[in-house]
């Protein structure tokens, strides 16, 4: 059974003496339109002051009082530029190197980190400009230096100081400077959105601003979720900040840590801590083992997980031997009802446990890059389709999967491209529409997280609220 896993703030160079050049310093400070000099940042509307923004606060009887937007579960200002200053996509404003603010109900240009200015007026790309070696606006907006001066340190003169070096009339230090990393003009790759490029010693890197976190080489929301996994009747997801949250029939989430994976079982929840450890919050099972995991599930009264080192540990009830793993180096498990499985590192099936239906007896040949243990049927996906064992073994989708999670009778699993496949649900409705990067199946229900937008979509059975997870 197939339970589980299926700010800106960024501080510029300060301006500093500069040796054997002679400089003119066109203007300091100002505001971030660079009407008052875009060198020192602060405040585009003019009066030195940033609104108080309301608190979020919880709805009443589920929903929120005019003006207000439901986000995370909470009632949100229009005014907020955490929540997007009142999107229904809840996605918080991010300004480059400076801070946000919301203006007619959209994110703007708060205040400008000193050295940056908004020169263009758009807040699409942020305080846009380096004020500190921009040779078009040089201290402050639309302040020239005249060729052959070059700019350095907000001023103009005739020679880069000693640490710069002339990339086309500017002066930049090629060890930090994202734009000329290493070299003049070798660019680091900036994010789509969320956050900047950065360079150290020669290195290219990103900054992510508040309220978005690093995934890979972008910044995503970080209230956007990151894994979700589907028990008996409820279900747990992990958002990208790494906070949980868990609905359905048990709403118990942990009460600490920041967690990377999740996992439901038929009556217990637990997790891959951003540590690499395991923590389990809500049920009967024993305290997991030590170390450090990169795969977790759980089954009726056990539990598996791979270490970082590809071996496995198990825990729990071991009466059928379900919780005594196989040796050798694993990549994927599943902890079932009262056996597991898991796929190797070289794509070959190993279960264990009891045998009752066969479910033990996997396929001895081909290379599978899932597993499922479910109550007496296992399932594997491998490079021609869905190949499922075992006396209660229901018929899988149709489709090569890179993913696939079941509980009961439900077979859920991601496709090429990301689209969702599932066999029958009796009496409920398909999966959604779409690309999807995780999916996790509970008993006629299943949940799985958008691509696009990390948004979280369940669907069937919802007795319990399990197909209504939290936004």
């Amino acid at each position: 059974m197939r339970f589980g896993l299926a700010l800106m703030v960024l501080g510029a160079s300060g301006c500093g003496a500069i040796l054997g050049a002679d400089f003119d310093r066109p203007g300091a400070g100002g505001d971030a339109d660079g009407g008052g000099g875009g060198g020192g940042g602060g405040d585009p509307s003019g009066d030195g002051s940033v609104a108080a923004v309301p608190a979020p606060v919880p709805p009443v009887d589920g929903k929120c009082a005019a003006g207000k937007t439901l986000c995370a579960g909470l009632c949100v200002d229009g005014s907020d530029p955490g929540y997007g200053c009142g999107s229904t996509a809840c996605t918080p404003c991010a300004i480059s190197h400076g801070s946000p603010t919301c203006r007619a109900g959209a994110c703007a240009v708060g205040t400008c980190d000193t050295g940056h200015a908004d020169c263009n007026g758009a807040p699409t790309d942020g305080c846009e400009v380096d004020t500190t070696n921009d040779r078009a606006h040089c201290g402050r907006c639309d302040t020239a230096c005249t060729a052959p001066q070059v700019c350095a340190n907000s001023g103009c003169g005739s020679s880069c100081p000693t640490g710069q070096t002339n990339c086309g009339g500017s002066c930049f230090d090629l060890e930090s400077s994202p734009d000329h990393c290493g070299s003049c003009a070798k660019a680091c790759p900036a994010p789509a959105s969320g956050g900047v490029a950065t360079c150290t010693a020669h290195v290219c890197g990103l900054k992510c601003a508040a309220g978005f976190v690093q995934d890979g080489t972008e910044c995503v929301d970080g209230r956007g979720w990151r894994d979700v996994g589907a028990g008996f009747s409820f279900a747990c997801g992990a958002r990208m900040n790494g906070s949980v949250a868990c609905w359905g029939f048990s709403t118990a989430n942990p009460s600490s840590g920041t967690f990377t994976r999740v996992a439901g079982g038929s009556n217990d929840a637990c997790g891959i801590l951003t540590s690499g450890a395991l923590s389990c919050w809500f049920g009967s099972l024993p305290t997991p083992p030590s170390g450090t995991f990169t795969d977790l599930s759980i089954g009726d009264v056990h539990a598996c997980a791979v270490r970082t080192d590809g071996t496995l540990a198990c825990w729990g009830s071991d009466v059928f031997g379900q919780a005594s793993p196989p040796g050798g180096q694993f990549k994927k498990v599943s902890a079932g009802y009262r056996h597991s499985c898991g796929v190797r590192l070289d794509g070959s099936l190993s279960c264990w446990g009891s045998n009752g239906g066969h479910a033990t007896e996997a396929p001895g040949t081909g290379v599978y890059t899932d597993v499922l243990a479910s109550f007496d049927y296992s399932c594997a996906a491998g490079t021609t389709g869905i190949t499922c064992w075992g006396q209660g073994a229901v018929a899988p989708p149709n489709g090569v999967f890179s993913q696939i999670s079941a509980n009961s009778s439900l077979i859920c699993g991601l496709l090429s491209g990301g689209a969702l496949g599932c066999n029958t649900n009796a009496g409920y409705a398909g999966p959604p529409a779409g690309a999807f990067r995780s999916v996790s199946s509970g008993s006629q229900f299943a949940c799985a997280i958008r691509s696009s937008d990390r948004k979280l979509m369940c669907w069937g059975r919802n007795d319990s609220g399990q197909s209504t997870p939290p936004p």
